[in-house]
């Protein structure tokens, strides 16, 4: 068992039964019927899931959840709403009140416990980071204070140019987003719609903020609900969680968010386009290195070639009075020689450019990708 606490929050209390047979094996599991009686428990065992029913007899879970989050902001701790209604709404309402994943009854108790255990990795991986990301954070902005918000804007820039992966862009944007005190998750989308989502350079977004940009990627290129902003591209969205409620700080940050992720989408389409490249290249550069062992032996051949043909034209040449040809007739022959052996040495001069212009086309390819 591990030291892992679930907290079981419904009013039906045979349902609160068996999930605690379901869970009690593998995590210290406690339940209550109520709201009130939620938020008691919750102070007293500090757990780190709550399985939260929204129909409660006293309130809702979307404001009993909103009271945990608003009451223990130090605590690292997630929340899964269960409710009867499978909707898009129903999804929003439950992440605006800071739910970390959503359950629509009925449900397969497998489906629930891998839920659970993905919120369990999620948790721990977030308490592992936390002290490497805060001394990261303070780092970010103490770089930061000393810029205006442009100047941290060409910073965010030059560094994008530099970036070399996936890896390094989710670095410099979560950075550059800290640096703004700003709180963000990132998608990046493949062509083929895989999709990378993190609320940190190194860290995963939880489940239900996966489903929030999948529901809203297509919803134009900034979509606001509440004080959160998304930005919107073909490849890259950027959930913001914190925009200041000031009209015209909102408004100056909103213009430089859309710039931030115009970079990000250029530097993505960069990126994939220079693998593209490198991918080429490989095969270029193969296929070249094969043409030209074969067109060196073609060369010799054609040398080889040349060498006897010339050796024969003048062995003929010598033993022209033996033949007691016309003077036309060694005059022909004579033409007839030397066009061949210009279009031997044509051939090998050929073979020869061919060569060159291989090599040059591998050249210019590798340049252009330095």
């Amino acid at each position: 068992m591990t030291d892992m606490k679930i907290l079981l929050v419904d009013d039906d209390q045979d349902h609160n039964e068996t999930l605690s047979d379901v869970f009690s094996e593998n995590y210290h599991v406690f339940s209550a019927c109520s709201g009130s009686e939620a938020i008691r428990k919750f102070a007293q065992e500090q757990p780190d899931i709550v399985l939260l029913d929204i129909g409660l007899p006293d309130t809702n879970g979307h404001d009993i959840c909103r009271h945990l989050k608003e009451s223990h902001p130090d605590s690292s701790f997630s929340v899964i709403f269960v409710s009867g209604h499978d909707t898009s709404e129903e999804v929003l309402k439950a992440y605006q009140a800071g739910a970390d994943d959503f359950i629509a009854k009925p449900f397969e108790l497998t489906v629930l416990s891998a839920k659970v255990r993905k919120l369990i990795s999620f948790l721990e991986q977030q308490r592992n980071l936390s002290e490497a990301a805060n001394l990261t954070r303070e780092m970010a902005f103490q770089s930061m204070a000393e810029a205006a918000s442009y100047g941290a804007l060409i910073e965010f820039f030059r560094r994008v140019q530099n970036s070399t992966n996936l890896s390094e862009l989710a670095k410099v944007y979560f950075e550059t987003i800290e640096g703004m005190n700003l709180i963000s998750s990132l998608q990046i989308r493949s062509d083929d719609g895989a999709a990378t989502t993190l609320s940190g350079a190194e860290c995963a977004s939880s489940p239900i903020e996966e489903e929030v940009f999948d529901l809203l990627k297509g919803a134009g290129r900034i979509y606001q609900f509440g004080h959160r902003f998304l930005f919107n591209y073909k490849h890259v969205s950027m959930l913001i969680k914190n925009m200041p409620k000031d009209e015209t700080e909102c408004g100056r940050l909103k213009d430089l968010l859309c710039i931030i992720c115009e970079g990000l989408e250029m530097k993505v389409q960069d990126l994939r386009r220079r693998k593209a490249l490198d991918e080429t290249l490989k095969v270029v550069r193969q296929v070249s290195q094969e043409l030209v062992a074969k067109l060196n032996v073609s060369e010799a051949d054609a040398r080889q070639s040349a060498d006897h043909a010339a050796t024969l034209f003048a062995e003929i040449e010598r033993g022209f009075h033996f033949l007691d040809l016309s003077e036309e007739q060694e005059k022909f022959f004579v033409s007839l020689m030397k066009e061949s052996r210009s279009e031997m040495n044509a051939l090998t001069g050929y073979v020869h450019q061919m060569k060159g212009q291989l090599e040059k086309l591998v050249t210019s390819m590798e340049k252009s990708l330095q």
